[in-house]
């Protein structure tokens, strides 16, 4: 295990945002893209970033395809909303809950 500083910074993520998305189905990947999504923009204090595939990819070892589909599934499901800009495409998280669509997969 790494060593852990106790005054290593951290990302405040909301308990009501930690509960909503424990209610989502997510692939492995859908939730390493999220997590990143997560990092870049709470864990600064901002509240969309620009970020490249290849950042994703750097952040979760994860190859591009897989990373580019998992943020194709996450902007489907409205849990992420993305601008595409001629640079780059800026990420946010969409904090509107009730727009998120839910998955339709059934729990046994």
């Amino acid at each position: 295990m790494a060593n852990q500083n106790s005054n290593d910074a951290f990302t405040p993520i909301p308990n009501t945002l930690l509960e909503q998305l424990a209610k989502q189905h997510l692939s492995g990947s859908e939730f390493k893209v999220l997590l990143v999504v997560l990092r870049k923009t709470i864990g600064f204090h901002k509240e969309e970033d620009v970020i490249s595939l290849t950042q994703f990819q750097k952040a979760t070892n994860l190859p591009r395809w897989t990373v580019w589909q998992a943020i194709e599934k996450l902007v489907s499901k409205t849990l992420l909303v993305r601008k595409t800009l001629l640079s780059g495409s800026i990420y946010r998280l969409n904090k509107d809950f009730e727009t998120w669509k839910a998955s339709k997969q059934n729990i046994t």
